[in-house]
């Protein structure tokens, strides 16, 4: 059996920052009712201080996201994080393709999850395009796992301490 190599840098200290977050997620709703992972994810961005947009695209999904937004307020969350409409196809591409945004959650199945993506991908031209994360009910993090779930909301910024003074040793075998 080969053996492994140690994955700690001997005289580094290395840190996460989670603090940055990014900013706005619009949610393209389609489904009857939202899938559980969607509305987990919805939960951890609003846990991260993330604005949400919920886009929904026929009446069925509009109920079922005014209502999730009449509980959230009733519960006393702040109206100006979420946000709930009835939009056009044009409309909530132009939304998830705005600058500020910096998720979109695709909540449809895999054949809407297909075209959006390609539609939102396919304006990578324009000069006011950001990277965007596209999630989906089928390929986010597993959602017993929070803390994973929330590190999907935050630009992870990385840092490296070097606590000896020549270096590190770059023999890692010894």
């Amino acid at each position: 059996m080969a053996k492994i190599k140690d994955r700690v840098i001997p005289g580094q200290l290395s840190y996460n920052d989670f603090r940055l977050n990014l900013g706005k997620v619009v949610v393209a709703a389609y489904e009857k009712r939202a899938h559980f992972a969607t509305l987990m994810e919805v939960i951890g961005a609003w846990t991260m201080g993330v604005g949400v947009t919920i886009l929904a695209r026929n009446r069925d999904a509009y109920a079922f996201w005014d209502f999730v937004y009449r509980r959230y307020l009733a519960a006393g969350g702040p109206s100006e994080n979420f946000v709930v409409a009835f939009v056009s196809q044009h409309e909530l591409l132009e939304a998830a393709c705005s600058y500020e945004v910096g998720a979109v959650i695709i909540d449809g199945d895999i054949s809407r999850v297909e075209k959006l993506s390609r539609e939102i991908l396919g304006r990578s031209d324009s000069l006011n395009f950001q990277m965007k994360k596209l999630m989906t009910p089928f390929d986010g993090p597993f959602v017993g796992h929070f803390s994973r779930l929330l590190e999907e909301f935050c630009y992870v910024r990385s840092l490296a301490v070097n606590t000896m003074r020549h270096g590190a040793p770059l023999n890692l075998d010894a």
